[in-house]
C-alpha cells in the first residue's frame, strides 16, 4: 500500500474516479471535511467522477440527500447506487414476480413502478426483497428467515454491505440479513459492491473508460476494495469510514501501516492506496 496525503498526489494518473458515499463522502450525517474542495477540484481538472453507494434507494433520493447535506449535483457527474440497480433489473426482469418486502417500510421506492408485486403475505411471495433491518435487531428476523427458508424463497438483497457508521454509530445494513439467510442455506442474489454487475453498468454508461486509468475510493475492505480489485482498477482505502473505526482510529489520527496491512491480509483484500480521508 502507498500512503497518500492527498488525491493530488495521483490525480494525474487517474481520469475516472468511482467514490463511494458512505463512509467516504459522509458519515450518515455530515459530510466530510475536505469532500467539497476535492469535487471541485476535480471538476476543474475534469476528470470523471462517478458516486457508487450500496444504499437501498434510487438515484433522486440519493443525490437529494447529498444536496441537503451541501453537496450539488454540478460536482460529480453521476450517481449510481444498488438499489437503483434493483429497481432497473426489476423493470427488466421482474415484471409480475411477488416480493415480500424486509423490512415493511423500506420497499416504496424501490418496487413503485418496477412491475413487481408486493404482499404481506410470505405464502404468497416469490421471494423476499432485502433493504435493510430498519431499527430492529438482526435476532428479530430469525422466525422470518427460518420460514422463508422452509418455503425456498430466494432473498433479493439491496445492500450488501453488512454494517455501516453513522454519526459515529455502527447500524446493520441488509448484507447481515443475506448473511444469515445464506448460512440458514438460502439463496441470496446481490446487488452492489463487490459484485461485478454494478461496475459494468457504469464501464457500459461511460463508454468503456480505461480501467488502468480508474481509481475507486471507499472504506469498506470486502466490498469497496474488493469490488475494485475484482472489477480491474486501482483502490484508495479511506479511513474515515468502516476499517479506520475497526482499527480505533481518530479523524486525521495516526495509523500503524503494519498493523493496517495484518488487518487487511485477515480479511484477504489489499488496496492500492490508503488514505486517512478524502482530501486533496
Amino acid at each position: 500500500m502507498i500512503v497518500l496525503d492527498g488525491l493530488e498526489e495521483v490525480f494525474d494518473t487517474y481520469e475516472t474516479f468511482i467514490i463511494d458515499l458512505w463512509g467516504v463522502v459522509h458519515d450518515g450525517v455530515d459530510l466530510f471535511p475536505g469532500v467539497l474542495k476535492t469535487l471541485k477540484k476535480l471538476k476543474d481538472l475534469k476528470r470523471t467522477v462517478l458516486l457508487l453507494s450500496n444504499s437501498p434507494r434510487r438515484k433522486e433520493p440519493l443525490m437529494k440527500q447529498l444536496k441537503g447535506l451541501g453537496l450539488p449535483s454540478s460536482l460529480y457527474t453521476d450517481l449510481y447506487s444498488s438499489g437503483e440497480d434493483a429497481y432497473q433489473t426489476l423493470r427488466k426482469q421482474g415484471r409480475g414476480k411477488v416480493c415480500f418486502p424486509v423490512p415493511s417500510s423500506g420497499f416504496s421506492d424501490l418496487l413503485k413502478d418496477s412491475g413487481a408485486q408486493v404482499t404481506d403475505d410470505l405464502e404468497k411471495a416469490d421471494c423476499l426483497f432485502n433493504t435493510g433491518l430498519g431499527s430492529l435487531h438482526l435476532s428479530r428476523f430469525e422466525t422470518l428467515l427460518q420460514k422463508s427458508y422452509q418455503l425456498k424463497l430466494p432473498m433479493i438483497c439491496v445492500n450488501p454491505d453488512i454494517s455501516v457508521v453513522s454519526g459515529g454509530k455502527v447500524i446493520f445494513c441488509a448484507g447481515a440479513l443475506a448473511e444469515r439467510y445464506e448460512q440458514l442455506g438460502g439463496i441470496v442474489s446481490y446487488h452492489g459492491k463487490p459484485y461485478k454487475d454494478i461496475y459494468q453498468h457504469l464501464w457500459k454508461t461511460y463508454n468503456c473508460f480505461d480501467k488502468e486509468r480508474a481509481l475507486a475510493l471507499g472504506d469498506a475492505l470486502t466490498t469497496d476494495i474488493l469490488g475494485a480489485n475484482r472489477f480491474g482498477v486501482s483502490s484508495v482505502l479511506v479511513l474515515s469510514g468502516l476499517e479506520g473505526r475497526a482499527l480505533g482510529l481518530s479523524p486525521g489520527g495516526f495509523v500503524d501501516k503494519e498493523r493496517l496491512y495484518r488487518h487487511c491480509q485477515n480479511k484477504g483484500v489489499m488496496p492500492t492506496y490508503l488514505l486517512h480521508e478524502m482530501v486533496w
